[in-house]
């Protein structure tokens, strides 16, 4: 099958979809766009807990390492309580 008649017929299933069930499709467009922000929050602290620790294990910065600890512990929260979220609603 070439890729023209496989995205006419997705578009035509997408489109019996939202006819038949729009709640459906809003609750599927919401979680997209939980799952883009969930990625941005996740690599935001494991860039951050990068830096850190770099910077207190080059400094010798007790402070540093433990935020860096802190972020990267968090990363691993955050993306676990979304996971628990997503799968309870």
């Amino acid at each position: 099958m070439e890729n023209s008649q496989l995205d006419r017929q997705i578009n035509e299933i997408e489109q019996a979809l939202s006819n038949d069930d729009p709640e459906l499709v809003s609750r599927f467009r919401l979680l997209d766009g939980r799952d883009v922000q969930r990625d941005r929050i996740v690599f935001s602290l494991l860039a951050a807990s990068m830096l850190l620790l770099g910077y207190g294990l080059s400094m010798q910065s007790g402070a540093a390492f433990l935020a860096g600890a802190a972020a990267f512990v968090a990363s691993f929260m955050v993306d676990g309580h979304y996971e628990r979220w997503t799968e309870a609603s």
